[in-house]
């Protein structure tokens, strides 16, 4: 939507480089594609390099959608992804600055990575507390439990 005989929308085109600005209006009005058309407008006129600009979705599944759709528009390559959302831009940026200062960045689990790590977790703690309160502590239940039943999750002390 590059329709510049709307004054809303070429006001937005014409912003200049170092202009910041907030474009509100209901779902369809055309902001997706204002921004879509500021960015091929800035790349066209050299003020942007591709792998300087990056959009923002609020989920994975909108972050798809867009980069497929400014993939097609725009037409440029890209180091990274154009369009992603801030959980995955942060994640990014934790990593560099781990990597600048020497550390290992952080890699993400699986679900059964997960699972396992929280198995581990809780086996150590149960030998913790098991070492700690003596035989049995772990089959006790305080006066407050006593007639919650066998189910653990419904032990206040627990």
């Amino acid at each position: 939507m590059t329709d510049a005989r709307d004054p809303a929308l070429e006001a937005v085109l014409s912003l200049p480089p170092e202009a910041s600005a907030v474009v509100l209006g209901a779902p369809g009005t055309g902001k997706t594609g204002a921004l879509l058309g500021l960015l091929e407008r800035r790349l066209a006129q050299g003020a942007l390099a591709a792998d300087e600009a990056v959009i923002l979705a609020p989920s994975r599944q909108a972050a798809t959608r867009l980069r497929d759709v400014a993939g097609v528009r725009l037409g440029v390559p890209t180091n990274g992804p154009l369009v992603r959302t801030v959980t995955s831009l942060a994640f990014d940026l934790v990593g560099a600055a781990r990597l600048e200062a020497g550390l290992e960045p952080p890699r993400l689990l699986s679900g059964a990575e997960q699972d396992r790590v929280i198995a581990e977790l809780l086996a150590g703690e149960a030998e913790e507390r098991a070492t700690r309160d003596g035989p049995g502590a772990s089959t006790r239940r305080c006066a407050a439990c006593a007639d919650s039943g066998p189910s653990f999750a419904s032990w206040p002390c627990a």
